[in-house]
């Protein structure tokens, strides 16, 4: 196997992407030179784990990966593969042919399920680090060594994996129990993955409307709440605000080497990366402002307004900052510069919503609804059926989901429910840009719509969803919102059962 594996961890995945291509080439420089005296021919791969397969606004997804390395790292398109449950550029492709151009491979976690390849030295996580599918069921992609031989040289007998987390820590403990889990063997994994299965449901029922949380103004009229032209509107102005940061991040990055000691035993040894800073740059203020101006985009504000705040931002932090420094770190100030515009910008949307419900404004209108599809197409549907769900089928649902739809299921004064879908079902917009959908919507025999929410103990967004929900909730008697964890599905359904 390739030991020790080599762990640096970024706290920005641009960096972890620039620092795997970067150990990439290297490798490949190495091997071809190894080559001219072993014969043996190596390509290194770097594996990509990706946060999502789909797009998304909130989560570094696959194509948006494969766009940096093209158009910031300038790889060449026929050198990256995507491997995911619903696309697979690999197919049969020989990736030991010398003949094969594939160098990059982006995957979430398909690659898990079955597939292996020697060449694969190095590993690149962009996904949060301690979420449910984590960096360590990765690890054992990359251990093999090509041939199952020692090379001469000593770089290419080990394994580097990069990261992208705001803990060193967590990052160090996840390759950790990878390792541990791989169990440090040689052995090939051959199990196949399932291939996403589609059905098209028809609902047993028309006509149903869902409303959203809408807004009445002025003259009457009734209009669905929306974070940028309801709450932030041509109102807001950044001019009014200034960049409050002091502090960017440190220029210190973090790694540790872990390897097996003669007992058998893991080992660390902790790894100090400084990064070095070109007292020759030719960067300049205007540079620097200019690229921040490139990455920091916001279209709901004028341009004009977020170059003058990027402006007087830098022209604060070169108080304690040389330009070098800033742009060492600016990822790192791209970020905080986006965050401290993000959160005036949703301060005042509060502000503003909460205005409105202070005015009784707020409203819940049939021209302003979600109508429950005649037909949708579901990717793998969960394997039983509900005799009071609207559809025959519905969409996957994790253990503790399963047990809150069993529950209203059972329930005798159900009139119908269905599962909601989290990507164009019905959803309940606050005073956030992002709106969020419940997870189930259903309608008691006495007329009472529900929508329930089923959140984990320890989420961040909990507290702020059961508060719009409940908002959503209490316009009109015939609504209601329900927040269902883990520790109270039976007292939430109990309470389901009275209404």
């Amino acid at each position: 196997v390739k030991l020790p594996i080599n762990l640096k961890n970024e706290t920005h995945w641009e960096v972890t992407l620039q620092a795997a291509q970067k150990q990439r080439d290297d490798l490949e420089g190495i091997a071809q030179k190894a080559e001219k005296s072993s014969g043996e021919y190596i390509r290194p791969i770097v594996l990509i784990q990706a946060e999502q397969e789909k797009e998304s606004e909130k989560k570094i997804h696959v194509q948006q990966v494969k766009d940096y390395l093209i158009h910031e790292l300038k790889v060449p398109e026929n050198q990256i593969a995507i491997k995911t449950g619903k696309q697979d550029d690999l197919g049969v492709e020989n990736l030991f042919s010398p003949l094969c151009q594939i160098r990059y491979i982006i995957t979430r976690d398909a690659i898990k399920e079955g597939w292996d390849c020697s060449f694969a030295y190095v590993l690149a996580s962009i996904f949060n680090i301690g979420s449910s599918i984590s960096v360590e069921q990765l690890i054992g992609r990359i251990l093999r060594l090509p041939n199952a031989k020692k090379k001469a040289q000593g770089e290419l007998n080990e394994s580097y994996v990069f990261t992208s987390a705001e803990r060193f820590q967590k990052a160090a403990d996840a390759v950790i129990k990878g390792m541990i889990e791989n169990g440090y063997s040689e052995k090939d994994i051959n199990i196949q993955g399932k291939q996403a299965e589609l059905v098209t449901v028809k609902a047993k029922l028309s006509n149903i409307k869902i409303p959203y949380l809408s807004v009445k103004d002025d003259s009457g009229v009734i209009k669905r709440l929306s974070y940028k032209n309801t709450l932030i509107s041509d109102n807001f102005s950044l001019k009014k605000y200034v960049f409050l940061e002091t502090e960017i991040a440190n220029l210190e990055a973090k790694g540790v080497k872990l390897d097996i000691d003669e007992e058998g035993d893991i080992t660390r040894e902790a790894i100090t990366i400084s990064e070095e800073i070109d007292p020759y740059t030719t960067e300049n203020e205007n540079s620097l402002i200019k690229w921040l101006l490139s990455k920091v985009r916001f279209e709901l504000l004028p341009a004009i307004e977020v170059r003058d705040y990027i402006r007087k931002a830098v022209s604060k932090l070169l108080q304690k900052h040389s330009v070098a420094e800033l742009f060492q770190l600016k990822f790192s100030l791209r970020d905080k510069i986006s965050r401290s515009i993000e959160s005036y910008l949703n301060s005042y949307a509060e502000l503003q919503f909460d205005k409105l419900l202070k005015e009784k404004r707020l409203a819940l209108d049939s021209k302003q609804s979600f109508a429950i599809p005649l037909s949708l197409d579901i990717y793998n549907p969960h394997p039983e059926t509900f005799k009071r769900s609207i559809y025959e089928r519905v969409g996957r649902l994790n253990n503790e989901e399963y047990r809150l739809a069993k529950a209203i299921d059972d329930l005798p004064n159900i009139k119908w429910w269905f599962r909601n879908s989290d990507r164009d079902g019905f959803y309940i917009q606050g005073y956030l840009p992002h709106s969020f959908n419940p997870d189930f919507i259903l309608e008691t025999k006495t007329g009472c719509i529900i929508a329930i929410e089923y959140k984990g103990e320890h989420l961040a967004d909990r507290e702020y969803k059961e508060k719009i929900g409940n908002i959503w909730g209490s316009i009109n008697e015939k609504y209601k919102f329900v927040m269902a964890t883990k520790s109270d599905i039976e007292e939430k359904v109990n309470a389901i059962a009275k209404l």
